[in-house]
């Protein structure tokens, strides 16, 4: 995986990364748009209204397959 500018267009957990901050988050679809849950806090964002300007991520991140 890489970082990128783009946001994440389908679901799935993604690295973010703003400012010195490096977390796992969730996308999720709902309402037919992308929201962004931010862990530790029970509000819900618009991906595309989310992140600051210098924000990257990488995925989806891939779900791991049972040993």
């Amino acid at each position: 995986m890489k970082w990128t500018t783009e946001k994440p267009t389908e679901s799935g957990c993604y690295w973010y990364k703003g400012g010195d901050e490096e977390i796992i988050v969730q996308v999720v679809a709902e309402e037919g748009r992308l929201i962004f849950l931010y862990p530790g806090d029970e509000q819900a964002w618009p991906v595309d209204s989310f992140g600051e300007r210098n924000a990257v991520w990488a995925g989806p991140i891939p779900k791991l397959e049972e040993a």
